[in-house]
C-alpha cells in the first residue's frame, strides 16, 4: 500500500509541474515583444507625435507673429540643441519672416495656419522610426506601457535654418491584450 501511495503521489506532482510548466509557457509566448511593439506603433502613430513643428501666434489683424508655443518643443530635444531652437524662435519674433522678409520664399511652402485661425504652424521634421525603450507592466497583467523614442528626419526648411542634430523625443504608448493578440490602446 505504502509503494502504491509513493506512485500516486510521484503522479500527483508530475502532473502539477506539467500544469505549472504549461501555464508558464503559454504566458511567456503571449508576451508583447519589442518587434510587436515596433511594428505597431509606426503603423499606429498618433498624429500630433507624426510631425515635429513649431507654433507661432498670430495677430489677427497684422498677421505678425505674437509669440511661441513651447509646449511641443521641451520633450526631449537634446542637450545643447535648444540654442539653434531658440535662434530660430528669436528670429520669427524679431524678424517676423512669415509676413515679411527675404525668408519669405523659402518659409511660404512650409507654413500653414491652424483650424483656429491664430497660430501659424512651420512643420520642422517628420517621423522617420522609432527605438523601442522599455515595455512595462506584470506578466499575468492584459494591459502593457511602452516607452520609445521617435527619430525624426529634418526637412528642406529646417537643414537652411541650422538644424543639424539627431532629433529624438521620448514618448509611450499602452497596449491591450486581447484574444488574437496585443494592440495599442
Amino acid at each position: 500500500m505504502s509503494r502504491q501511495f509513493e506512485y500516486i503521489k510521484m503522479k500527483n506532482y508530475t502532473t502539477i509541474i506539467l500544469i505549472l510548466l504549461s501555464v508558464t509557457l503559454f504566458n511567456c509566448s503571449n508576451d508583447l515583444s519589442r518587434s510587436e511593439a515596433r511594428k505597431q506603433i509606426l503603423e499606429n502613430i498618433p498624429k500630433n507625435l507624426q510631425i515635429f513643428q513649431l507654433q507661432f501666434g498670430r495677430g489677427y489683424t497684422t498677421g505678425r507673429i505674437q509669440d511661441v508655443y513651447r509646449s511641443s518643443l521641451d520633450n526631449g530635444i537634446p542637450e545643447g540643441s535648444g540654442e539653434i531652437l531658440n535662434k530660430t524662435i528669436d528670429l520669427f519674433l524679431t524678424k517676423n519672416p512669415i509676413v515679411e522678409s527675404e525668408w519669405n520664399p523659402l518659409l511660404a511652402p512650409y507654413v500653414g495656419i491652424d483650424r483656429t485661425g491664430f497660430r501659424y504652424v512651420i512643420p520642422l521634421a517628420e517621423a522617420n522610426d522609432i527605438e523601442i525603450l522599455g515595455i512595462s507592466g506584470s506578466s499575468n497583467d492584459t494591459y502593457r506601457e511602452v516607452e520609445f523614442n521617435i527619430i525624426y528626419k529634418w526637412n528642406y526648411l529646417a537643414t537652411n535654418l541650422g538644424f543639424d542634430y539627431d532629433l529624438k523625443l521620448k514618448s509611450r504608448l499602452n497596449f491591450k491584450k486581447y484574444d488574437d493578440g496585443w494592440r495599442v490602446n
